[in-house]
């Protein structure tokens, strides 16, 4: 995981590597082959990462919209 402090010195670098780690999920998770359990761990797997990004933004930022992102996106792709 990444420390806060990567953060704090490039917050647009992780800005970019937020969305990027979203995109490369959903374009894993619209493989069509996959069946709902596999799915639900990539979800799983993945995830962490991006929660933890987001509360660093909102933490040391003072900006919810990546958890606020981060929570409505994975209830969207759990329900899909």
């Amino acid at each position: 995981m990444a420390l806060p402090e990567h953060i704090k010195t490039d917050p647009e670098k992780y800005h970019w590597c937020f969305y990027a780690k979203i995109l490369l999920l959903e374009d894993e998770l619209s493989n069509e082959k996959l069946y709902v359990d596999e799915r639900n761990k990539l979800l799983i797997q993945r995830y962490p990462f991006l929660v933890h990004i987001a509360r660093i933004f909102l933490a040391d930022f003072d900006d919810p919209r990546y958890l606020e992102f981060a929570n409505h996106n994975y209830k969207r792709l759990k329900n899909r």
